[in-house]
């Protein structure tokens, strides 16, 4: 079984998730529903919400409201830091496609980028549930430390590989094992399932952003859906680097 066979079996609830992440994002404030479109009508995979709705099936919950709601906040702030990333590293295509501070400017990339987590903390205050909150809120401050120690290091050959898996850890795993972690909660699961769940986000999340930086100097660009060499010419050292370097 691989990734499209797993797909296919939460076609279902996948088609719920997106018609949620279209829904929430309503508003009267022009360019938010233009850009906001734009962003998630761009081919993106739904991984962190397809773990969501997995593990919380795995603990023994079918997929009902809640956990349609946040499989869309964990979209939505992935989608933010997308956003705000692009700006960062003066990227201008993703997926195959303009990105939106390349088509739209900077200013409107990171603005939408903050409606989209004020329209995560609203639908996570809406439940009020201690444990889910602490949860992302430590995984996004995770994620948000390991942009800035990856923007500290841009374009140095300073950083060790341990400082590399950690970045990782927090950037991308973080984000990712809490996706899973959200499905173990959501389904009140006991503290070992939980553990195990949390584990295996972690484990999946390190082995995710390891190939997708490898496959930075190996992909084309139909694969990728960038050129080749991008993370390269963004300055960011990723680990076929360092042991270039190294070796």
């Amino acid at each position: 079984m691989d990734f499209s066979d797993v797909t296919r079996l939460f076609k279902a609830d996948l088609a719920k998730v997106e018609e949620a992440i279209k829904k929430n994002y309503e508003t009267d404030v022009p360019l938010i529903p233009g850009i906001s479109n734009y962003l998630m009508e761009g081919g993106g995979k739904r991984i962190r919400p397809l773990l969501v709705l997995i593990c919380s099936n795995l603990c023994g919950r079918t997929t009902d409201s809640p956990v349609i709601k946040h499989a869309c906040v964990i979209e939505y702030i992935h989608a933010a830091t997308l956003l705000h990333d692009d700006v960062v590293d003066e990227t201008t295509v993703r997926r195959g496609r303009e990105t939106v501070n390349s088509k739209w400017g900077s200013d409107a990339s990171i603005l939408v980028g903050d409606f989209l987590i004020s329209r995560s903390i609203l639908l996570l205050a809406h439940d009020c549930d201690r444990k889910i909150i602490q949860a992302i809120s430590q995984a996004t401050k995770l994620l948000v430390e390991g942009g800035i120690l990856e923007y500290i290091h841009a374009r140095k050959l300073d950083i060790t590989e341990d400082l590399y898996l950690d970045i990782l850890h927090r950037k991308t795993a973080s984000i990712i094992s809490v996706s899973c972690r959200l499905g173990s909660l959501l389904a009140e699961a006991d503290a070992r399932q939980e553990e195990s769940i949390v584990a295996f986000g972690n484990d999946f999340g390190m082995a995710f952003q390891l190939v997708d930086d490898a496959m930075d100097y190996e992909g084309d660009e139909d694969m990728l859906g960038k050129p080749p060499g991008t993370d390269f010419r963004e300055g960011h050292v990723t680990l076929p680097l360092l042991h270039l370097y190294t070796h």
